[in-house]
Formats: C-alpha cells, structure tokens, sequence
C-alpha cells in the first residue's frame, strides 16, 4: 500500500508543473483477478485500501468501457462505480451522457440520470434515467426522442418508457408527439429502428408551419429491397386543406450504376394558390438521375430528367429557396465514349424557360451527335490536328407561337504547327469551320420579322494567328529569403496576331447556340511584356522551382476600321 501511495504522490509531483492538463496517470487492480482500470485524473484518495476516489478531469478505461467525470468514485472490490459531473459513458462505438451514473464494472450495467444518447441513424434519446441493462440493450424513463441534434428540437416525442436495442428496435410506450414543447399527437405504442444499417419501417414524422400552407405533417414508410434498392413512400397533410403524396426510389443493381427516382404529387382541393383547372386536379414534379460507368466499349451514360406540372408549382410547395425562384430547367441523357484522343457523345436535351404567366419556350436537340479529336501529332511530322464535329436536330417552341425545327452539321478543323529555336519560340494556328442548316431566315427588311424559307443555306468561316514568344531574358540570384534559397527573374515579350474572315449569311443563318457564331472580320495584333518571379527551396525533395509572382503590361492593335481596339497608323 505505501509503495502505491509513494507512486501516486511522485507522479503528481511530475504533473506539478505542467498546466490545466496537469493529471496523473495510475493503474488499479480490479478484485479477485477481473482485469486493471487505468486511466487519468487530478486528484486520487484512498478511503480505504478497496476504495478509491478521484477528482479533477478524470478518464478510466476497463476493457472496452470508457469513464470520464469530474469526480469517480470505485469500489475495486465491488467493481462498482459512482461517477459525478459531465459524466461520459463509452462502450464500443456507443456513448451514454450525464449529470450522474451508478454503473457495474462486473456486469456492464448501470443507470445515467439527466442522459442523453444517441442510437442507430438520427435517433436521440434524453431522459431523466437511462439505464444500459445488457449487451447493447439501454432503457429509459421519462424521455424524449427526436431526430434533431439540438437540445430544443422542432419537434419531438415525450415517452413514459422505452427499451432500446442496438441493431434492433425501440420499443416506446406511451409516446406524445410535440411541436416544440405543445402536444400534438398521442400513441400508446411505438416502435421505431435503431439500426446503423438500413431498415424498414415508419420513419420519424415530422411537423412543420408555413403561413399559408397551415400546420403541415408528414409520415413516411422506408422499405427496403435486398442491399440495392430501397424506396421511400411519404404522405403529407396540410391544415388548409392539401394532400399530398411522395415516392423516392433508390436503386445500384451493379458496381458503376446507380439512381434515383422522386415523385411528388399534390391535390389543392381548396384552391388556395389559384391552381390552373379546378380544385380538384393533381399539380406533380418529377425527377430522375441515373448514371451508368464502365459499360462496354468504354461507355458511359447519365439521365437527368425533371418536369413538373406547371412553373408555379415550386414557388407554391417547394420547400427550398434555390428552387422558390426557378425560371428554367433541364432535362439530358447521354451517352458517351473515349478512345485515346478520340471522344464521341450521343445527347438528348430539352431546356424549358418560363418567360411569363402561361408563355413558356422549350429548346430541344432530339438528338445531338458530337465528336471530338484532342491535338495529335501527324507522323513525326510537327504539325498537330485537332477537330470537331457534330450533328444536331434542334427544335424550338414557344406557347402561342409555331414550332421551329431544323438540322444543322458542322465540322470545324484546327492545325498548330510550333516553331522553336534556343532564343525565340512560335506557333502558327489555322482553324476553319463548315456548317450546314436544313433551314435559312429570310432577307432582313425594316419593320418585317424574319421568317423560315425551308431552303437549307450553308456558312464558311476560317481564322488565322500566330503566337511569338521571346526572346527571353533571365537572371538568377542565391539569395534565399524564408523557406526559398534561390530566385530567377524572367523577362519576356510576347506577340500574337489573328486574322478572321467575315462569317457569310451572317443573316440568314438561324441561332441556337455558339456554334452558330457571328461577327465582323478581325484583325488584331497584341504585345505583351511579361515579367515573371520563379522560387525554389532549399529541400529539392519538397518540389521544384514555382512561379510565386508575375506582371503583364500588354496593349492591342485592331487593323479593321469597323473593330477600332486602338487604332494602328501607319506612316
């Protein structure tokens, strides 16, 4: 025993020194051979030779339990234990907390008074007693179980008493539901999951208000199908007089595929929000995302598909403030391929833009075929190509107006051909593009809108330039400064010059997006002085050398009257 204390009283002489993280450290024998509790604290006392008490910060572990209290109190022969004061409970990935906890080393049993725990996914329980009464099996009186982690949740049950069983259920019995802290519903009986796995059955419902929607409630059943699918079946009632129902279906059949389908559907029988039709029809939205890798031949594709009933839907139901303001949405599905430097996309694309009460205009390419060839070398030639290709079937619509629908094919090459030497390098870029519509506008004429023809009309372009960079000037010097040893400052010019020429049937040609571009002849020169800073540490191990500064003074010259940047004169 003296040995003991004269331990103790030299450990603590150590920690005399250190700050509020001052502990000593100790170990205790447990009786008749059970194992030894180690741990920290500030303070130990003997009451007597089987009985010990420690104060200040104290943290013990037995197996694979863990203490932690202001104040413990252990009966080493009884293997009980009295802890005191923001009292933690840890047993495997569980955690009991309170105030106060009477609790059996032997049979890994005891009560926390003022508890709070959480159990399965999103399931919290606090009460006045909650008692562990076996492996993975907890108790409690006079609770309150919620979803939310705040201490003073939206909503919540109070529960007389309830036994929880990890990887089980919880059983509750006689549970009122609250909205903050005012009854609302009452069950005599409950029982809910408390599993980290998924599981079937009701979730947690939930209470909500909006000012003119009313008091809203919501219950939902989960139901799963085998490890790959699960769905989601939820109704809601409004005190205004909505209903409405909603599906969520969740599926992965394989590695590299998954999904997701939501369906909500709502019915305003009182016409609170001045549906169109009668107050009897179904206002919807739907949505769907799929998305499918490592398909054969290096194939991947992806759905993402949303429509709804009509545009005023998510301003009168959505939840979601992103969403309260939604003025177009998108609906694709492709697929796609890559090979190298080659790539080609199969896409399907409907965009819907709501522009005023009742006027909506939809945008659509039924289908868009695209293919594309990153720069590649030709031989061991220096010369690279590049390219790009599509064909598009595009329709446009509009409410009260006729639809448009045409064809278009375009292909636009790109050939760079870099020329360096030790003091100067350039590169000299030629690019063209070739597209073709199955459909033209007519002449402009003041005053008259353009209008289709049906005679298919095509449009050439082309555009030249060449970058010149040098010659450069650098300078290194060995004075380190912090963590860099060394620095180079570079000094060099830059000139680019393009020439495009002028896009033919500028006019005539219908615009969908930016491939159908347009504009005058260009022909510009840019000079640049560029200073840059490169850095290098002293530990070549960490990385190289990194730009850490730059400055660019540069300055544009247009040769075309129609486009004066800065006007080149010259004498």
């Amino acid at each position: 025993m003296s040995g003991t204390l004269l331990a103790l009283v030299l450990t603590a002489q150590f920690y005399s020194g250190m700050d509020d993280f001052q502990r000593l450290s100790f170990s205790l024998p447990i009786a008749d051979g059970a194992g030894t509790a180690i741990g920290l604290a500030g303070r130990m006392e003997y009451l007597r030779p089987d009985y010990v008490v420690a104060t200040g910060g104290v943290d013990v572990r037995y197996g694979s339990r863990r203490i932690q209290a202001r104040r413990l109190e252990m009966d080493l022969a009884g293997r009980a234990v009295l802890a005191e004061g923001d009292v933690i409970l840890d047993e495997g990935p569980q955690r009991v907390a309170g105030q106060r906890m009477e609790y059996d080393l032997a049979s890994g049993t005891g009560t926390v008074y003022d508890g709070r725990a959480s159990f399965g996914q999103d399931l919290y329980f606090y009460g006045a007693e909650m008692s562990v009464v076996g492996p993975d099996t907890y108790e409690v009186v006079d609770g309150v179980l919620t979803a939310c982690e705040s201490e003073d949740p939206a909503w919540s049950f109070k529960v007389a008493r309830a036994r929880i069983v990890m990887e089980g259920f919880a059983r509750i019995h006689h549970a009122t539901m609250r909205v903050k802290r005012l009854p609302f519903l009452y069950a005599p009986y409950m029982v809910v999951p408390a599993k980290s796995e998924r599981a079937s059955g009701f979730l947690m419902p939930s209470v909500g208000f909006s000012q003119r929607r009313g008091t809203i409630f919501s219950l939902a059943w989960f139901q799963t199908f085998g490890d790959s699918y699960d769905a989601t079946i939820s109704g809601e009632h409004y005190s205004e007089g909505i209903t409405a129902a909603g599906l969520e279906f969740r599926y992965t059949p394989v590695i590299g595929t998954y999904g997701n389908f939501e369906g909500y559907a709502v019915q305003d029988s009182n016409e609170i929000f001045g549906a169109p039709g009668t107050g009897d029809e179904v206002r919807w939205r739907i949505r769907w995302q799929h998305q499918s890798r490592g398909l054969p031949l290096g194939l991947s594709a992806a759905v993402n598909i949303t429509d709804f009933s009509d545009f005023n839907f998510f301003r009168d139901f959505s939840r979601n403030f992103n969403t309260i303001t939604l003025r177009n949405i998108q609906s694709t599905g492709f697929l796609q391929g890559s090979w190298g430097k080659q790539s080609a996309t199969l896409l399907v694309e409907n965009q819907e833009q709501f522009i005023t009460t009742g006027v909506v205009r939809s945008r659509r390419q039924l289908p868009e075929l695209e293919y594309s060839l990153r720069s590649a070398q030709i031989g061991d030639l220096p010369i690279y190509v590049s390219t790009g290709a599509g064909l598009h079937a595009i329709e446009v619509e509009t409410t009260g107006a006729s639809k448009i629908a045409f064809e278009r094919a375009y292909v636009a090459p790109r050939i760079s051909v870099p020329v360096g030497t030790t003091w100067l390098s350039a590169t000299l870029n030629a690019a063209g593009k070739a597209v073709y519509y199955t459909d033209s506008l007519s002449e402009p004429e003041p005053g008259v809108p353009q209008a289709f023809t049906g005679e298919s009309i095509s449009q050439t372009s082309n555009a030249f330039s060449t970058n010149i960079v040098g010659p450069s000037f650098s300078r290194v010097f060995h004075k380190g400064l912090g963590e860099w040893a060394k620095f180079k400052h570079v000094i060099e010019p830059r000139w680019d010059y393009s020439v495009s020429s002028e896009v033919d049937n500028d006019q005539l040609i219908p615009r969908f997006d930016q491939i159908d571009s347009a504009g005058l002849a260009t022909e510009r020169l840019t000079f640049s002085f560029i200073n840059r800073l490169l850095a290098k540490p002293e530990d070549d191990t960490l990385f190289g050398a990194r730009e850490i500064m730059s400055l660019e003074i540069s300055q544009s010259f247009s040769f075309k009257d129609e486009q004066p940047l800065t006007r080149f004169i010259l004498p």
